[in-house]
């Protein structure tokens, strides 16, 4: 059976945009494969995920629900949420990834959910609770996969702070702008080549059932 290349759609904060290296280092990376097409980018700085975003997040969904090709959905949280609101933000955070594995259930489309992004200038203070944020949301995703053989190749987790960490220790000199929030061009390639490699993951699995 012959399978059409999955689109694939990016949503994220500023470390999405233009300003901070990402859209012109996912073109220079991006290969042609069989699996998926280039993706689309929705960034917008200061994005926060809770109730506004998911609103406009299902908006977006509702029109792409129906269609016969499946649309991989790639989430990549920065840390604005518990920079901004502390506990309160990583509850919306965990509140907001249930909400897109309902609305993903029993459609074609998968989601693939990347763990917050590590903010060197905050990273002490928000260490435990991003970690346990992370750990919340992972084992929300590890429920979904259980559920059926259908939804589990739907839903993916990765932690994010794995390719920015050594040792619980941001790399910020490595991958950070000299604000310690934003991503420099190295950690701009990190990230595309992440988000490629897993997309193609899921969109390679998927076609496996």
């Amino acid at each position: 059976m012959a399978f059409s290349k999955m689109e694939v759609k990016i949503f994220t904060s500023s470390h999405g945009t233009e300003f901070h290296h990402f859209p012109q280092t996912l073109a220079q990376i991006f290969a042609e494969n069989s699996f998926i097409q280039y993706p689309l980018i929705d960034a917008e700085p200061g994005r926060m995920f809770h109730a506004t975003f998911f609103k406009k997040y299902k908006e977006d969904f509702e029109g792409i629900q129906n269609q016969d090709t499946p649309r991989i959905s790639v989430i990549i949280i920065g840390d604005n949420n518990i920079r901004n609101e502390a506990f309160r933000g990583g509850f919306r955070i965990l509140q907001m990834a249930g909400k897109l594995i309902e609305l993903h259930k029993g459609t074609i489309h998968p989601l693939l959910f990347f763990g917050l992004m590590p903010s060197p200038i905050t990273h002490c203070s928000t260490y435990q609770l991003a970690e346990y944020s992370d750990s919340r949301v992972e084992d929300l995703f590890k429920a979904a996969q259980k559920e059926s053989q259908t939804n589990g190749k739907l839903f993916t987790f990765v932690r994010l702070s794995e390719f920015f960490e050594d040792e619980g220790s941001v790399m910020r000199d490595l991958f950070f702008e000299k604000d310690k929030i934003h991503l420099n061009q190295k950690g701009a390639q990190t990230l595309a080549q992440q988000i490629l490699r897993f997309a193609t993951q899921v969109a390679e699995n998927y076609q496996k059932y």
